[in-house]
């Protein structure tokens, strides 16, 4: 079952919905990690930093069809493994649309991808396609679709945090990777999505007196087998009744929790969550590593410089090549497991929370939301997160 066919089973299986490609789970999590399981986490992760550090990953579909591919932002100049004659460019279609148009069409679907073949110079073109400006294809890069196949290549993109942008270079059949590059397959990368969220651990934890309370720990998440780090704020005590607790699923803003931004109200809500939880006498605060709602911090600049020129936040992060939501709540589920939580009072505004939680078996007794008051920097992105997001606010 290819990683697209998994969309005709959501109705009626576990989703981990891993932002573009979802994977279908048809049986449980197992409790331990198999040989398997270990070794497809810290291949994929493996990729993901060679990605990140401008290096090549090789990739072979299904039908045994192998590439070797790298991000076209940090192609290196120097690079003599790709060229006009033998390479090819994959992005997803309202990114090339923006390039080549300065337009976007959302009545596509944001898995759109298209494969652009017709250039002189490896570099320029790989400039031209990373650059933040509409408009700067002109008349050349005639694109066609992109094999379906080719579409977890964009996806391994997102999660190293880089543009969607591959520039992909065939294999022969007789040709082979340098053997110090990671090798993936589709294969692998479903091993990975349904393994990756029950690989991850408590480390450890420690009291964590802060400005709300003095009662107050903190719990370090992690895989033995990946860099993915999470953490839980567990305030006050749980109740003897056992009661339902407070839950605040955080992905964590450096602009707004660290630097207190006017632009989102990211900062005021984990502030708010804390409060909550302080006056109820318990409550967690799972602080996940998903920065800019999954497309990473970097790409989170470019969308405000693009909302700086007029698009919404939807917009944006549609011209950058990403959904308007990149995030996963799998890893919410092992935590919250593990910490004995089954049903909850979620501090949230987002719906796709409480379904995300409701999909894997939680009882999310109510939203609790979070009112916060919008900026003359914000009311924009409020605004738009309730018309085009679905958020209660």
């Amino acid at each position: 079952m290819t990683l697209d066919r998994a969309l005709a089973l959501s109705q009626t299986s576990a989703v981990f919905n891993w932002g573009t490609y979802p994977f279908v789970c048809q049986k449980e999590i197992p409790a331990f990690m198999t040989t398997e399981s270990q070794e497809a986490i810290y291949q994929v992760d493996r990729a993901i930093g060679q990605i990140r550090r401008g290096g090549q990953v090789s990739f072979e579909t299904r039908s045994g069809e192998r590439y070797l591919f790298c991000a076209a932002e940090f192609l290196d100049r120097d690079s003599e493994d790709y060229s006009a004659a033998s390479c090819f460019f994959a992005l997803p279609e309202n990114r090339y649309l923006f390039l080549k148009h300065g337009q976007y069409d959302f009545s596509k679907s944001y898995d759109s991808a298209v494969r652009l073949s017709s250039f002189d110079d490896v570099q320029l073109a790989a400039e031209q396609l990373t650059t933040d400006k509409d408009s700067s294809l002109g008349d050349d890069f005639p694109a066609c679709d992109l094999s379906h196949e080719l579409k977890p290549v964009l996806r391994l993109l997102k999660w190293a945090y880089a543009l969607p942008v591959a520039l992909m270079k065939p294999l022969a059949s007789e040709e082979k990777a340098p053997a110090s590059v990671p090798w993936l397959s589709e294969d692998l990368l479903e091993t990975y999505l349904f393994s990756l969220p029950s690989s991850i651990k408590l480390i450890s934890s420690a009291k964590l007196p802060i400005a709300a309370t003095e009662q107050a720990e903190i719990l370090a998440y992690g895989s033995r087998s990946s860099a993915q780090e999470h953490f839980v704020l567990r305030i006050g005590h749980p109740n003897k009744n056992k009661s339902a607790p407070l839950v605040r699923m955080h992905s964590e803003c450096f602009t707004g929790d660290l630097l207190a931004s006017l632009r989102c109200d990211c900062g005021s809500q984990l502030h708010s969550a804390i409060d909550l939880c302080v006056e109820a006498g318990f409550g967690l605060i799972l602080y996940l590593h998903q920065e800019g709602r999954g497309i990473g911090l970097a790409n989170k600049v470019r969308a405000y410089a693009l909302q700086d020129q007029g698009l919404d936040t939807v917009q944006a992060n549609a011209v950058l090549g990403f959904h308007p939501d990149e995030r996963d709540f799998a890893v919410a589920k092992s935590i919250l497991e593990s910490l004995g939580i089954n049903k909850l009072h979620l501090i949230s505004n987002n719906p796709y929370k409480r379904e995300s939680l409701e999909k894997e078996g939680f009882n999310v007794e109510r939203l609790v939301p979070l009112k916060i008051a919008a900026t003359s920097h914000s009311k924009a992105y409020l605004d738009t997160k309730v018309e085009k997001m679905g958020h209660k606010l």
